[in-house]
């Protein structure tokens, strides 16, 4: 039997998570962080799928649990110059807190965790939450946005954002990752492995579903250097070994 410590709370949207704190260690404690209802939607919802290839067994309900957790879009706030919604951080953002985020957090919906959306919520995700990022923040954060730019095919913006992602954060002589420009943690493996995460996903636009991968890859030159192809090789897929290469035409 599958078990879950989890405290929720049953309101007239579905259910709320209380007094949390997501990637965003500035804003502490909130209700409703985008980003920890969603995983939490996510494991609740992964139960339905991976426990009957072991035998197990799982309470009904998680699965109306996980559905009232989904996070809705809301209207962006008045006088950004956006116009539709986007996925508020947590209950009250902007105004509770203030808009400075520290790092990647309501914009990891887009990816890793690949939640449905219109292409324009994604966008406006982006364009609000990236000026609103302290830009002294770890360096995993900008591969998170180079990945949601080159999805929404701004590539633009997914350019400068693939750029960031490495300098000016890698050092000689050893071309370390240090969590912060001047410093921090060193190595600071979380940058490294979201550069890896740009690289791998961002210029393949590969997604991994549990039945079948998917590819939408950007133009080598949307990485903003002089690459006429960028090639993923040797990876494998339920029993295939794949290789991708994308070329300029």
């Amino acid at each position: 039997m599958v078990t879950l410590t989890l405290i929720l709370t049953l309101t007239h949207r579905g259910y709320d998570i209380n007094q949390v704190m997501g990637p965003d260690e500035y804003a502490y404690p909130v209700n409703n962080s985008a980003y920890t209802n969603t995983v939490a939607a996510i494991a609740l919802s992964a139960v339905s799928e991976f426990a009957p290839l072991v035998g197990g067994r799982f309470p009904p309900e998680w699965i109306q649990i996980a559905e009232g957790l989904a996070v809705s879009p809301v209207a962006v706030p008045e006088g950004t110059g956006l116009v539709g919604t986007y996925h508020q951080e947590y209950d009250g953002y902007p105004k509770l807190k203030g808009p400075k985020v520290k790092q990647a957090d309501a914009v990891m919906l887009g990816f890793p965790f690949g939640v449905k959306m219109d292409p324009a919520t994604l966008a406006n995700d982006l364009a609000w939450y990236e000026p609103n990022t302290d830009p002294n923040g770890p360096a995993m954060t900008w591969s998170i946005f180079a990945i949601g730019w080159f999805s929404t095919g701004n590539y633009t913006h997914a350019r400068e954002r693939f750029q960031r992602g490495f300098d000016p954060n890698v050092h000689p002589p050893f071309m370390v990752w240090t969590e912060k420009t001047d410093g921090g943690c060193t190595p600071f493996l979380t940058g490294a492995g979201g550069f890896l995460q740009s690289l791998v996903f961002g210029t393949s636009g590969m997604r991994l579903m549990s039945d079948r991968l998917t590819f939408n890859p950007p133009p080598p030159s949307a990485t903003g250097g002089t690459a006429t192809q960028i090639s993923l090789v040797n990876f494998n897929f339920r029993g295939s070994q794949l290789r991708q290469v994308t070329r300029t035409n």
